[in-house]
């Protein structure tokens, strides 16, 4: 298993100048991005969320304008993932950090539209899938390997 050290000298080592964020954002072409542009988005600035935790805001803070306009086109065409809150919700969420790295400042509308997603998401009870997604884990996964494991074994021999 990884230990934390190691995770966040992989990190830094990806985050630099020829590392592979660095590399995987500076060689995206904005013009053949024609699905998933919150996700992208999103995704892009996660990288820039590492990239700038470990001292190299410098190098990605060039990405932001491109994932500002990647948020806004999938505003514009509501198409990702069938535009479900749960999925909306990230993406008005990256719009937002995106704008507040960019700029500095704070877009409270489009925080507001955030939650306004987040609360659809929970309120249409699409979080029942997630429940029963972990239901389910509990039931054929856990259950079973513990008792596997922790239960006393039977060691009566007829």
């Amino acid at each position: 298993m990884e230990t934390i050290k190691e995770s966040l000298l992989k990190d830094v080592k990806n985050s630099g100048k020829g590392g592979f964020f660095y590399y995987h954002e500076s060689s995206r072409d904005e013009s053949a991005i024609n699905v998933m542009h919150g996700g992208i988005a999103s995704g892009s600035l996660r990288n820039c969320y590492y990239s700038y935790m470990l001292g190299e805001k410098s190098l990605f803070e060039q990405f932001l304008p491109r994932i500002i306009r990647l948020c806004e086109k999938a505003i514009e065409l509501k198409i990702e993932v069938s535009w479900r809150p749960s999925h909306v919700c990230l993406i008005y969420e990256a719009y937002a950090g995106a704008i507040w790295l960019y700029t500095g400042q704070d877009n409270i509308d489009i925080w507001k539209e955030c939650l306004a997603q987040t609360n659809l998401w929970f309120l249409n009870n699409e979080i029942q899938s997630i429940i029963q997604s972990v239901r389910d884990w509990i039931a054929n996964y856990f259950i079973p390997i513990y008792n596997a494991v922790y239960l006393p074994k039977n060691t009566n021999k007829a």
